[in-house]
């Protein structure tokens, strides 16, 4: 199995937005924790605690739990182009995984995450 055949674009979405690379997981099938559009009108609605993150990064550097409507519109304030999606409480696990420069998939190892930067 290759990436390209999860995710056919995969070459174009490697520096993309957090919120490119969810929508073309959720078109290929893959049950993911979809993002939440949080607006001036739907902010009042939001479940709390929520996570947020850079729209644009990598890892967990930025990412912040989000407890209230304080919390909520400090960080919107600030980030405006976060991505924000449900906490789901409970241990997180992150998989790492080698390609070759074909984009076919050598290993995947998944783990729990002990520790973040």
């Amino acid at each position: 199995m290759t990436v390209t055949e999860v995710l056919p674009d995969a070459a174009r979405l490697r520096a993309a937005r957090r919120s490119r690379v969810l929508a073309a997981m959720e078109a290929a099938g893959v049950d993911i924790l979809k993002a939440l559009e949080i607006t001036g009108t739907t902010a009042g609605q939001a479940g709390f605690p929520l996570f947020a993150k850079p729209n644009v990064a990598t890892g967990s550097v930025g990412a912040v739990v989000i407890n209230d409507h304080v919390d909520l519109d400090y960080c919107r304030a600030k980030h405006p182009d976060y991505l924000y999606q449900s906490f789901v409480k409970g241990p997180e696990y992150t998989v790492d995984v080698l390609c070759d420069r074909h984009s076919d998939l050598k290993a995947a190892s998944p783990r729990l995450r002990l520790a973040t930067k």
